[in-house]
């Protein structure tokens, strides 16, 4: 009874609306028991003024009188879902006309009520229960950092990752898209999202659409209202686009982003989730430049073939 008493006051003080199965999981991964806790729907009467978690208090169930935390949720339950008729039906033909038989009438259907939701009890445990449970999994599948995904995985197959992404990569999709769309359009965290993935610095901008000038006289009769009939010295004939620019570290790094690399098609992938569709994305691969500029590089020939890539590793 102690320690549920310390429990206790802790669901009376929660700093906000927190859902119950969230706070029941918290209370289970500090050694609370299932079987300690006891869920009771109360209808949603209340919810629009209060919490999802309602009264909480220590009750005695069973034979054994067992201490079990009794926690009021304001939700619907099997009870509010049925139609009324099931359960409320007037306990005289004649309608209650004096005070006497009113209070009758309430006190007989608040009891009706009542013993429906207690017959319902169990049932609502273990649907509370299978959501607590699936709260602790949805857990461990975000925290859970040591665990890694293959192709034969669920959540690989279920997202239909291509076979060219790592192990890394595949394991960060899979925590990073059912949260991809809350990223499109949010340019510094696009940019943090695909510096996790691949591994390289990335640069995000907008590139200006093309300007076109107008010619200086244009005659009456040659002329075609919109198209060179227009406002100003110049139009615009595309739209804005965006620019995305990795810039990996090395050279041997680089040759990941070579037509047909790796590199190349996972970025190509990761743009079709994380940009609006009617953006036009351009993509950009850039050496990045030595901490020290006396130390950098000059251009070698060799054998190895990611030295000496011209535009890439070399200028002129």
């Amino acid at each position: 009874m102690n320690d549920l008493s310390a429990y206790l006051k802790m669901l009376k003080t929660l700093p906000g609306d927190v859902r119950a199965e969230v706070a029941m999981a918290d209370l289970i991964e500090d050694g609370v028991r299932l079987d300690d806790l006891l869920f009771c729907p109360v209808g949603t009467f209340r919810r629009g003024f209060q919490r999802d978690i309602g009264r909480v208090e220590l009750t005695e169930i069973g034979a054994r009188k067992t201490p079990v935390l009794r926690v009021e949720i304001n939700r619907d339950g099997l009870y509010d879902t049925l139609p009324e008729g099931v359960f409320h039906q007037p306990i005289s033909d004649k309608p209650a006309v004096g005070k006497e038989e009113i209070a009758r009438e309430v006190t007989v259907q608040r009891e009706r009520e009542a013993a429906a939701r207690l017959f319902f009890l169990p049932f609502e445990q273990e649907f509370y229960r299978h959501r607590v449970r699936l709260e602790l999994e949805e857990r461990q599948y975000f925290f859970d950092r040591d665990r890694t995904y293959d192709g034969d995985d669920l959540f690989t197959r279920f997202w239909g990752l291509p076979d060219f992404l790592d192990s890394s990569q595949t394991t960060n999709l899979v925590h990073v898209l059912p949260f991809a769309y809350q990223l499109v359009g949010d340019w510094p965290r696009t940019q943090e999202c695909l510096e996790l993935i691949l591994g390289d610095p990335v640069r995000i901008e907008s590139v200006e659409p093309a300007r076109l000038p107008l010619p200086g006289e244009v005659c009456l009769g040659q002329a075609t209202l919109g198209v060179d009939t227009v406002i100003g010295a110049t139009y615009t004939d595309t739209l804005p686009a965006t620019r995305v620019t990795v810039c990996p570290a090395t050279a041997e790094r680089l040759l990941a982003y070579l037509p047909g690399g790796r590199g190349g098609h996972t970025l190509d992938f990761l743009c079709q989730y994380l940009f609006p569709v009617e953006t036009e994305v351009e993509t950009c691969v850039e050496l990045s430049p030595p901490p020290d500029e006396a130390e950098a590089p000059a251009f070698v020939l060799d054998e190895n073939p990611g030295t000496g890539r011209l535009d890439y590793t070399t200028y002129l």
